[in-house]
C-alpha cells in the first residue's frame, strides 16, 4: 500500500471536486490500528476534529481497498452522515459512479482483498 495519508488527501480532493461537503477539520494522518478484528475503518470526532483509523491490514492490501475504505469514512464527517442514511448513501453513491469505488455499509475482507 502506499501512504496512507497521501491517500486520504487523494480521497478528499476527489470528494471536494465532486461537491461532497467532507469537512476541512480532518487529521491529515491516518492512524493504523493493529487491533482491529472486525472492521477496516473508523471515524471518530475529537475535540472537534475527526480522526480517520484504518486496520493494519490495509498494509499489504491493494491501495484501492485502501482508497475506498477511506472514502467511506470521510463520508462520515460531512453533515449528518454519522450513520449510513440517506444522505451518507447518496455521497457514498456519487463516489463511486465518479471513481469507480464499490463504498457500501458493510464489505467483507474478500470483496476489499484484504
Amino acid at each position: 500500500m502506499n501512504n496512507p495519508d497521501l491517500l486520504l488527501q487523494i480521497v478528499l480532493a476527489q470528494a471536494r471536486s465532486i461537491g461532497i461537503p467532507v469537512s476541512h477539520q480532518i487529521d491529515p494522518h491516518v492512524r493504523m490500528n493493529r487491533r482491529a478484528a472486525t472492521r477496516f475503518g473508523c471515524c471518530m470526532k475529537r475535540q472537534g476534529r475527526f480522526i480517520i483509523e484504518l486496520s493494519e491490514r490495509f498494509l499489504l492490501s491493494e491501495e484501492i481497498a485502501c482508497r475506498q475504505t477511506l472514502a467511506h469514512e470521510v463520508l462520515h464527517t460531512c453533515p449528518n452522515c454519522q450513520n449510513h442514511q440517506a444522505r451518507w448513501r447518496s455521497y457514498a453513491m456519487a463516489m463511486n459512479d465518479h471513481f469507480g469505488y464499490s463504498i457500501r455499509r458493510t464489505q467483507s475482507g474478500e470483496e476489499l482483498g484484504v
